[in-house]
C-alpha cells in the first residue's frame, strides 16, 4: 500500500511537508513500513496487526540514528491520530498530528 502525507504552508511553517510511505504484510503477522519526507528523513518500521483501533509502531532504524515508537489511533473511517515518541519505551510525545483520509 502506498501513502503519501501533503501539507500546505500554515502558521509556523515556511515551506509546504510531503512524505511517502509504503506498507507491505509479511505474511508472519507484522506490517513492515519506509518512510521518506522531503527533507530526507527516513526510517523503516514495523507494527503487529492492530488491537481495536490502535496500530503500534516501532522504528527497527531510521536516519538519525535514534529509533523511536508511534500509536496511531483510528477514530473512524476517515480520520485518525498519530503520536510519535523519540525513544523505543518513550511514554513523553515528541509530536502528535491529525490526520484525514482522502481518495483520489
Amino acid at each position: 500500500m502506498n501513502g503519501s502525507v501533503s501539507i500546505p504552508v500554515q502558521a509556523g511553517m515556511k515551506v509546504p511537508y510531503s512524505a511517502n510511505l509504503v506498507t507491505s504484510y509479511d505474511g508472519k503477522g507484522r506490517y513492515i513500513q519506509t518512510f521518506l519526507d522531503d527533507h530526507g528523513i527516513w526510517s523503516v518500521s514495523y507494527a503487529p496487526t492492530w488491537t481495536g483501533n490502535t496500530e503500534q509502531w516501532t522504528d527497527v532504524t531510521t536516519s538519525d540514528g535514534k529509533p523511536g515508537h508511534g500509536e496511531a489511533v483510528r477514530t473512524d473511517n476517515d480520520h485518525y491520530t498519530y503520536t510519535g515518541y523519540g525513544t523505543p519505551t518513550g511514554t513523553t510525545p515528541n509530536f502528535k498530528i491529525a490526520c484525514q483520509r482522502q481518495s483520489s
